[in-house]
């Protein structure tokens, strides 16, 4: 048996096709026949995940899987021609772990051989945007700020939910309705950051990135906004950050931004599972699907 590697990183969205010798497009998951498969093993992967307290309340994460699969040679002739014209995924078998029951008398399970990538969606917007040590780098300045206050230093378990404000990297660019039908208008933003002076004399500014910081208690009630200047006890008022904060704790939404001029700051977008939503900021939150939304308003919205 040889064992070979097959990366499938879009398993979860049945997203990966190939081209047949017969021309027509088909579905890997479909022909290894691994559908339940691959529901039961991520069934599996996220009760495992629920016992990592590093990563159990983190928002929104997903699973990619990479499968080691086997070729049995004793039941078909390998053929180079196989592999040019790609029929030889059709002889594929499936590789498993068997797992051991959690009771004496029980039967071992038996699931995908794989190495699973878990990501989360904010994860995807700050990888795609490259500002992974900017986030790191705000919340340990917020965490600084907080200890400050003393309305709020002693609330045990406080929680950041990050609001960032993104331009167009050129501010010349062309507009284009389409590049929001198919999001690729988001590889064009980048983001606007506050220049904080140093408590030396001689010390450099700092940058941190330009945010509303929604603070939460252990329950996700408000108990504060914050940016990288300082903590603001008075916003913690304020329905609709309210009710942001709450959609963040209940992992209702992953990331929510604003976008800077054209765009009108009266709405906010947010992506809960890499799908995308506007909320409306002067009519009590409202949350509009996307493509929805982009068809009834997006001359308003894009000026």
């Amino acid at each position: 048996m040889c064992r070979f590697l097959i990366s499938i990183l879009a398993i979860m969205s049945l997203g990966l096709f190939y081209q047949t010798h017969a021309q027509k497009n088909i579905d890997m998951v479909d022909i290894l026949n691994i559908e339940q498969d691959v529901a039961s093993l991520e069934a599996r992967i996220t009760s495992l995940i629920k016992k990592q307290p590093k990563i159990a309340d983190t928002q929104g994460l997903r699973q990619y899987h990479i499968l080691w699969l086997g070729y049995d040679y004793t039941k078909v002739e390998s053929k180079k021609e196989d592999y040019l014209d790609r029929p030889f995924l059709y002889y594929i078998d499936d590789g498993y772990l068997h797992i051991n029951p959690k009771f004496i008398s029980g039967k071992k399970k038996k699931y995908l051989n794989t190495y699973t990538l878990i990501t989360d969606s904010i994860g995807t917007m700050v990888n795609v945007l490259h500002i992974e040590q900017d986030i790191a780098s705000l919340e340990a300045r917020i965490t600084s700020l907080i200890k400050k206050q003393p309305e709020i230093t002693d609330i045990q378990r406080l929680r950041q939910f990050y609001i960032l404000l993104f331009s167009y990297n050129n501010t010349k660019v062309d507009i284009k309705k389409e590049d929001y039908f198919d999001r690729s208008f988001l590889q064009q933003l980048s983001p606007f950051y506050y220049h904080i002076k140093s408590k030396f004399i001689l010390g450099k500014k700092k940058k941190y990135l330009d945010t509303s910081t929604l603070i939460t208690d252990s329950i996700g009630n408000l108990v504060a906004t914050a940016d990288a200047r300082m903590v603001y006890i008075t916003h913690a008022n304020d329905p609709e950050y309210i009710k942001l904060a709450k959609m963040f704790f209940n992992k209702e939404i992953d990331f929510v931004c604003g976008l800077a001029s054209p765009h009108s700051m009266r709405y906010m977008v947010g992506i809960k599972n890499n799908d995308l939503y506007i909320f409306d900021l002067q009519d009590d939150l409202k949350i509009y699907p996307w493509k929805e939304f982009i068809n009834c308003c997006f001359d308003e919205w894009v000026r």
